[in-house]
């Protein structure tokens, strides 16, 4: 190789050199500008899923909430099904009876229905559930049930479990007084010595 071409080839690849290099430049601009699109695409995207995961929370918190007040709703029909299924029954404690289906005038008051109660103590008679022919018929037994004292026959009203429970605490609270209390018809309580 000649001098003169040893310095044109030493020209030419120092040419190329250059051009490479600032090839590499535009690859390494186009490469970040990419990247930089992709990560704002990334970004939007992840935005995207949040904003579609909140709104999704959202929803789901309407309809909870919504859920709710259905299921509230329907406690508080069942509650008053119940009261009004129960307004005519009277429990009676300590007696020895049949299941039945409907009596005839016993003493003024007309016994519909009697069911047994299972769980109750035996030896001293079985619970039972009586259904009367009206309110007037429960509101006279419970006006005479204390005729039944000294009997080891008890006369209560059939309460649903969250009455049974609200006078129980009510009794708690007056036992820790030190006081007697009764419960009345209706949910009156009459504490002895107020």
């Amino acid at each position: 190789m000649k001098m003169g071409e040893e310095g044109g080839m030493r020209e030419w690849l120092k040419e190329m050199r250059e051009e490479m290099r600032e090839g590499l430049k535009g690859v390494r601009k186009e490469i970040r500008e990419v990247a930089e699109g992709q990560k704002e695409w990334m970004r939007k995207e992840v935005e995207r899923i949040k904003e579609e995961i909140k709104e999704k929370e959202e929803r789901w918190m309407r309809e909870m909430e919504e859920m709710k007040e259905w299921i509230k709703a329907l406690e508080r029909q069942f509650e008053w099904r119940e009261r009004e299924e129960r307004k005519k029954n009277i429990m009676v404690k300590g007696v020895k009876v049949e299941e039945g289906k409907i009596y005839e005038d016993q003493g003024g008051v007309r016994i519909e229905r009697i069911r047994k109660l299972d769980g109750a103590r035996k030896e001293k008679g079985c619970a039972v559930v009586v259904t009367l022919g009206s309110v007037e018929d429960k509101g006279k037994i419970m006006r005479n049930k204390w005729r039944m004292k000294g009997k080891d026959i008890w006369i209560e009203e059939d309460l649903s479990w969250n009455e049974r429970k609200m006078r129980g605490r009510m009794r708690r609270v007056v036992m820790k007084k030190g006081g007697r209390a009764r419960m009345g018809q209706g949910g009156g309580v009459w504490i002895e010595g107020e």
